[in-house]
């Protein structure tokens, strides 16, 4: 857009009506487009800048739901001013990465933080000697040393495949596999895991097998995940239900348990970066928050999704859906 020496919109482009929401008329002035005033102060400085020494300035603008960066230079005649020259540029997609970026960057440390806090502590009450001649104090601290360590390298890890995901890293390697044996080695692999706590889990589908296309990992890390917090937060001589069933041209996966359930808001947030449900029947419970989050991310990539239906006190049902081979 162009403004005059009069601080008057002389001119204006579609693209600029656009991002300002409004159309160019006449006796138009420079706070009915930019109310914002340090947007006018800007503009008001460019234009009054000597012409021989003369200012330009870039600032972030809110038009609505965008974030726009506005370049303003001076318009000279004849070396003369005579208003100045205003381009806008959408950046609302890099605002959003790097907004995104901070707030993972920030969750991230508060979840090292903790654990990392909890070690140290630990071992300057060993170092202290205090405990010397109680050795089983100690080893007792120690082993809450190693549960935490273990936690933080499971958040390493889940943090490096998520990023190497994102930067497509991952080596996939796509081929026919049959979803109800790839299913069975779970639930044979978690079956120690469930017995200790005498959960009773089996698997139902249908007869033949039930064929997709996809990477062995991506589906092993899927149900892993949701079988392995299936038992975690299921009571004691529960049950721990898979069932695979047909659903058009999708195979619909569900995993129910019996454990302690969730409310709406805590389904709510259940998909999200380092969520988990915190309350005293799950104080005890470790994971690191991104499990469901990396579940929803790799289904994405197959055009699948989960979904959770859940009461409290009366188990959870995670459902997947994912295309059939075709």
């Amino acid at each position: 857009m162009v403004l005059n020496i009069r601080r008057e919109p002389v001119l204006m482009n579609p693209r600029a009506e656009h991002f300002l929401g409004t159309h160019f008329r006449d006796g138009m002035s420079l706070p009915d487009l930019f109310p914002d005033l340090d947007t006018a102060s800007a503009i008001e400085a460019v234009i009054d800048s000597a012409p021989d020494r003369p200012e330009c300035r870039i600032l972030q603008l809110s038009g609505g739901q965008r974030r726009l960066q506005g370049s303003i230079s001076p318009l000279l005649r004849d070396g003369e001013a005579g208003g100045a020259i205003v381009v806008l540029s959408d950046v609302t997609e890099n605002w959003k990465a790097e907004h995104d970026k901070n707030m993972f960057v920030s969750m991230v440390a508060h979840e090292l933080k903790s654990p990392l806090s909890a070690i140290i502590n630990y071992l300057n009450v060993i170092l202290t000697g205090m405990f010397d001649d109680n050795p089983a104090k100690v080893r007792e601290m120690l082993e809450r040393c190693k549960v935490r360590g273990e936690a933080l390298l499971d958040l390493v890890r889940d943090l490096l495949y998520i990023n190497s995901r994102e930067v497509g890293k991952v080596e996939r390697t796509i081929e026919p596999l049959d979803l109800k044996l790839v299913i069975a080695s779970q639930v044979e692999f978690f079956k120690v895991q469930a017995d200790k706590r005498r959960i009773c889990m089996r698997l139902e589908a249908p007869e033949g097998s039930c064929m997709v296309k996809a990477d062995r990992g991506d589906l092993d890390r899927v149900f892993m995940n949701l079988i392995s917090n299936g038992i975690k937060y299921n009571r004691d001589k529960g049950s721990l239900t898979v069932r695979i069933s047909e659903a058009g041209p999708a195979w619909e996966i569900a995993v129910v348990d019996t454990g302690v359930g969730m409310s709406d808001a805590e389904q709510a947030g259940i998909f999200q970066e380092f969520y988990r449900v915190k309350n005293p029947k799950t104080s005890g419970i470790t994971g690191t928050g991104l499990g469901l989050a990396t579940v929803r991310r790799v289904l994405a990539g197959y055009n699948g999704r989960a979904v959770v239906r859940s009461r409290l006190d009366a188990g959870s049902t995670f459902t997947v859906t994912f295309p059939r081979e075709s």
